[in-house]
């Protein structure tokens, strides 16, 4: 039988030889080293925050990085793993001592680069207070910032770009926030659709997607989905012509 804690262990012990033979002796270091190889990223700042980190954020698996780390005499660092030392009081966990050198710590998958200022958004929830601060444009994260900064002030002028299949992130921004009821984009021409569209569909023109927030925390809102008529027109076509099969509230891609 497969030993997975062995194998990953073992990772952990070349990645502390390669680290502890280039003979580190600043974070700067390490990340140079980590970056690289793509063991650990870094990113200057948050994205919708005021107050930030002083050196930024460093973020990765650290289920796959030596746990530990220590300064020699001669002020090159080293490093080890966690099933390999017997004394772990004369060594510092890793995230610990990043934060101790003014880093913010984070788990690469509860965090993503904002598409627009390349701020760190985080993706997952923290705790029961949190909200998303992001919409998601073509694949990539935008968040509100950047969402808003181009973002028009009048409702018509926001859905009338979308209807023409441009600056959907002003549309996303403006339903997303709540600031643009259902009654108003039916004004406009644009309805919701009864399901829900698998993540793995197509982009569409004239269907938009997004999550609705609704602030409550862990359970953070709802994807809903909104259609022109053409739009709808495009879906009935796929659903007609076998390319698409709705099962449970859900319209999937079959080809």
């Amino acid at each position: 039988m497969r030993n997975w804690q062995s194998e990953r262990d073992a990772r952990k012990r070349k990645i502390a030889q390669e680290w502890t033979s280039a003979e580190c002796e600043t974070p700067a270091d390490i990340l140079e080293l980590a970056c690289h190889d793509g063991t650990l990223e870094w990113c200057e700042k948050w994205a919708c925050r005021t107050q930030q980190p002083k050196c930024g954020i460093v973020y990765g698996n650290w289920n796959d990085l030596p746990e530990l780390v220590k300064m020699t005499p001669d002020g090159t660092l080293v490093f080890g793993v966690d099933s390999d030392s017997d004394n772990v009081e004369e060594w510092t966990r890793l995230d610990s001592w990043f934060e101790r050198q003014g880093f913010e710590v984070e788990w690469s998958d509860g965090v993503s680069t904002c598409d627009g200022c390349n701020g760190l958004v985080e993706t997952e929830p923290t705790d029961y207070a949190w909200e998303p601060r992001y919409a998601i444009q073509k694949g990539a994260f935008v968040c509100f910032d950047c969402l808003s900064a181009d973002s028009p002030d009048d409702v018509s002028d926001c859905v009338d770009l979308a209807q023409n299949g441009d600056a959907f992130p002003n549309f996303l921004s403006f339903v997303a926030r709540g600031k643009c009821p259902d009654r108003d984009l039916a004004r406009y021409g644009w309805h919701r659709l009864p399901f829900a569209l698998d993540y793995r569909m197509p982009e569409i023109r004239g269907v938009v997607r997004f999550v609705r927030y609704d602030g409550t925390g862990w359970n953070f809102g709802t994807e809903e989905v909104y259609v022109t008529r053409q739009g709808r027109r495009r879906l009935r076509r796929m659903l007609r012509d076998g390319q698409a099969v709705l099962r449970n509230g859900t319209l999937y891609r079959t080809v």
